[in-house]
């Protein structure tokens, strides 16, 4: 696994920037409920937690035992489409957390193309846990910024034991706080 990289980032005023990017792996899916599921992500620095919703993590844990349905799911229509039009996604970049939820970006790019790389960069914003599934089934890189490793706490100890997970936040339309209206239920 490469433990870092710099990456060049454009941030919301346009103004290119470098970051350090770290990579991470999917380490576990537990606590697949009603309340959704918690997705272990670990690199070498630290193990850290991303709480996603019940059905993406339903969805999560079928792409990473390689899972087929009988008919297509939304992510692999959303694959479907991207080999339909040559596209390939080539990672996803956690970048920031704003009031508790992350961030993320999935940075795609045509396969047919023969101009310059960053004029065939295409950069859509994404919920992470929908860019995990995504990356179980297409197998491209998962990384961090170091802002964001830095401010996630290590929970190595806990991934690695049995240990009570804390409680995820309660996210409108994540469907754990029982006076959401709009949580599925």
């Amino acid at each position: 696994m490469r433990q870092t990289a710099i990456r060049s980032r454009i941030n919301l005023s346009g103004v290119p920037m470098q970051e350090e990017i770290i990579e991470v792996k999917i380490q576990k899916l537990i606590g697949l409920s009603p309340n959704g599921a918690a997705v272990f992500l670990q690199c070498p620095e630290k193990t850290f937690v991303i709480f996603i919703g019940s059905y993406e993590g339903e969805a999560l844990a079928r792409a990473l035992q390689a899972e087929e349905t009988p008919r297509p799911l939304t992510h692999d229509l959303i694959r479907s489409i991207l080999i339909g039009f040559n596209l390939e996604i080539r990672q996803l970049v956690i970048s920031q957390i704003i009031d508790g939820a992350f961030c993320a970006t999935l940075i795609l790019k045509r396969c047919d193309s023969e101009s310059d790389e960053l004029d065939n960069e295409v950069r859509i914003d994404t919920r992470p846990s929908d860019a995990f599934v995504l990356s179980a089934r297409l197998d491209f890189p998962i990384h961090v910024t170091r802002e964001v490793l830095d401010n996630v706490e290590d929970l190595t100890n806990i991934a690695d034991s049995h240990i009570q997970l804390p409680d995820p936040p309660d996210f409108p339309g994540l469907g754990t706080d029982s006076s959401d209206e709009s949580a599925p239920g």
